[in-house]
This record gives structure tokens, C-alpha cells and sequence, in this order.
């Protein structure tokens, strides 16, 4: 029976728990990222493809300095190198949407 509660706790030899922290704290990373970098378009002035443009360039500079980092070991402390290098990119969009428009109207409108 101890065997079997090991095997619920893990996917193909991790540990869940360890994955779903790992995966929280790079998601608040990129969140982070995701702010800054809306910001960043708004005070810039970036308006519709450039500023989709930047996002996709900051994400991208994001997972290489990301996939530096970690070497090889992100398949050691994710569930695959996939989830790590683009995971939560598409859901940050709208934080990035939301501060590049908010920043954008505060300097650039008012």
C-alpha cells in the first residue's frame, strides 16, 4: 500500500507537489515580466501589431535567458521542456494587454 500513495503523488517520477510549485513560480515570473514589459509598451507608445510584436520579443528573451539558466534540468523540475519555455505566455497576454493600455492612456491620453 505505501507503494501505491508514492504512485499517486507522482507523474512519470516527480513529485506533484514540486511540479505545481516549480510551475507556480514561473508563472509569477513571467507575470512579472508581463507587467514590466506592458508597461514598458505604454510609456513607449507602442500601438496594435507593435505592441503584440514587443510582447512576443520580450517572451521570447524571457525563455531563452529562462532556458540558459536552467541547462538542461528544466525536464528535472517541470514535466516537460515545452511547459517550461512557453507555458503561461498566452494566459500573461492580457496582464500584458491590460498594463500596456493602462500605462498607455495615463502617459500618452491624459
Amino acid at each position: 500500500t505505501n507503494h501505491t500513495s508514492k504512485m499517486s503523488n507522482s507523474i512519470e517520477g516527480k513529485n506533484v507537489a514540486t511540479l505545481a510549485a516549480n510551475t507556480a513560480k514561473l508563472n509569477s515570473v513571467r507575470t512579472i515580466a508581463a507587467v514590466a514589459s506592458g508597461s514598458a509598451a505604454g510609456v513607449l507608445g507602442f500601438q496594435s501589431l507593435y505592441g503584440f510584436v514587443f510582447y512576443i520579443v520580450v517572451a521570447a528573451i524571457l525563455s531563452l535567458i529562462l532556458a540558459v539558466v536552467a541547462g538542461n534540468k528544466a525536464t528535472v523540475w517541470f514535466l516537460s521542456e515545452s511547459d517550461f519555455l512557453t507555458g503561461g505566455v498566452v494566459g500573461n497576454m492580457f496582464t500584458y494587454v491590460l498594463f500596456w493600455t493602462l500605462v498607455y492612456g495615463m502617459v500618452h491620453i491624459y
